[in-house]
């Protein structure tokens, strides 16, 4: 499945508080959605953007700000826009107070990390792959392409 990621919502500060990042995202679905699975395009917004990609089956939105405001940047006029499913997260809190000689752990830097990212990514979808077939999407942000 095709899918896109969002990862900034940016707006220069003298142009904040004024809607435009909440209708930016407003159209973007109508550029990354078939249309024929959206809502007509509202005659208020004016003219629907050209670009159309029209593959994404779904959007991850990385958010600083929160799952409530993204939600109003609705499909159409009133269908809520980007919303969040809930997740599950692993976090690993790391206290420098571990032993680095513990035996069988070892710290790693930003090299070995990035080492690691390739088996992570196999494994990732091995899991996601072996999960069983359930009725809805199951999908895995993997590190590495």
């Amino acid at each position: 499945m095709t899918s896109y990621g969002i990862a900034a919502v940016v707006c220069p500060v003298p142009n904040r508080r004024k809607g435009y990042a909440r209708h930016m995202l407003r159209l973007l679905h109508y550029v990354l959605a078939p249309r024929d699975k959206l809502p007509p395009f509202p005659e208020a917004w004016g003219a629907p953007p050209e670009e159309n990609l029209g593959d994404a089956h779904f959007s991850i939105l990385y958010s600083g700000i929160g799952k409530d405001y993204y939600a109003t940047c609705t499909i159409g006029e009133k269908e809520p826009g980007w919303v969040y499913p809930g997740m599950l997260t692993r976090v690993w809190d790391a206290k420098q107070e571990v032993e680095v000689d513990q035996e069988g752990w070892e710290w790693l830097g930003l090299e070995g990390i990035l080492a690691l990212e390739p088996e992570m990514s196999r494994r990732i979808e091995r899991d996601v792959q072996a999960t069983p077939e359930g009725q809805k999407p199951r999908i895995a942000v993997l590190p590495y392409p």
